[in-house]
Formats: C-alpha cells, structure tokens, sequence
C-alpha cells in the first residue's frame, strides 16, 4: 500500500495532493498529544493513520509517553540522537519508529560511513519491531556535497535493512502538499539507493 509520512495534520489540500500522486494511506505526524486530540481529519479516500513525535530524553519519561502514544492510537516516532541513545531504543522498546539516522554524526570516517547502523542495532530493531525511517524533506535542504554524504549512508542502510528483514523506508516528512513527491517517484528512489525486495513498512 503506497503510504507516506507528513507533518501537517491541518492542510487538507495536502491530504488532497496525496490522492492525486498515487497514495493509498498517509500517516500525520504529531508534535503533541494536545494536537492529536484537536485534529481534525477531513472525510476522504484515503487511508489516515497517526504518529507521535516524542522528543523526550530522560527514560522514565519517554517510556510513559510511548506507553500513552501507543494506547491512544498513534505510532511514536522517535528521531534518533546518540549512537547509545538509539541502541537503547531498540534494545529496550517495542513498535516504535526511529527516524533520522542517518543525521546523528557530522562526519564519517576516513574508513567507513557512520550511518547510525550496524548489524547488531538491526538484529534488535529486527526482533522488536522498531521501524526505520529516514526524512526526504530533510535530505534535499541540505547543500550538495551533505546530500551525498547522506545518500551514502541510506544506500549503506539500505543493504543492512535488506540483510538482516528489517523494516526501512524513505518517506517525504512533508510539511505541505508542495513538499509531497510521488509514490512512484519514491519507491523509485529506493529501488535505486539498493531495496531490492520492498518490506511493507506501515
């Protein structure tokens, strides 16, 4: 099901947009429960699902408002942050979203690229299911040469996702209905960057 994931859960026009570029299901992101609970959908075709964007860092915390998400019907998502951050996320929850990691380190080594993945964070990404995602929108405002750097890192990602089943995905974190691309143009993209068997994210 061709899906993708927006920030704006008041724009109806990119609700609209969605339909006209091959989308079955989009998922609004939240920065609030308060906004999630004042939301109002428009009545539509397609499919509407919602998510959570917990910024949370003390862990107490981010337990509980991943316990609330969770009970009222939306997928947390979570951006990554420190390397032990993000592995203590997929370690210690379940059925949550981490997103970004490709973002986490300024630089890569001189020897390999620090994609914010290895074979042990997708086992346990695996073995919980935590998804992966990364953000379209915040790939191209980058300037070029960080564009490459990134897409580098996906591409890596990529091949560690496809190794190891976990879910991964590209999705456009559109803030408006001009930020949307198509479904197809987007799952061109992963085809190109190396999915080579797509695995139904949402």
């Amino acid at each position: 099901m061709p899906t993708d994931v927006v920030l704006s859960s008041k724009n109806i026009p990119l609700v609209d947009m969605a339909i006209k570029l091959g989308y079955n299901q989009i998922l609004l992101l939240h920065p609030s429960l308060e906004e999630f609970y004042a939301a109002t959908i428009p009545h539509t075709s397609i499919k509407i699902r919602h998510g959570l964007i917990i910024s949370e860092k003390e862990k107490r915390v981010l337990f509980q408002t991943v316990r609330t998400a969770q009970k009222e019907g939306c997928i947390p998502f979570i951006e990554a942050q420190s390397p032990q951050f993000n592995r203590f996320i997929v370690e210690k929850m379940q059925n949550v979203v981490l997103f970004n990691l490709e973002y986490v380190h300024r630089d890569d080594h001189m020897h390999f690229r620090r994609s914010g993945l290895d074979q042990v964070v997708c086992r346990f990404a695996a073995k919980n299911n935590i998804t992966l995602v990364t953000s379209f929108s915040k790939l191209m405002s980058l300037n070029p040469i960080d564009q490459a750097k990134v897409i580098g890192r996906i591409q890596q990602n990529t091949e560690f996702c496809q190794k190891y089943k976990t879910k991964y995905g590209i999705f456009t974190f559109a803030k408006d209905a001009y930020d949307l691309k198509g479904a197809h143009d987007m799952s061109a993209l992963m085809r190109i960057l190396g999915m080579k068997k797509k695995i139904d994210v949402f």
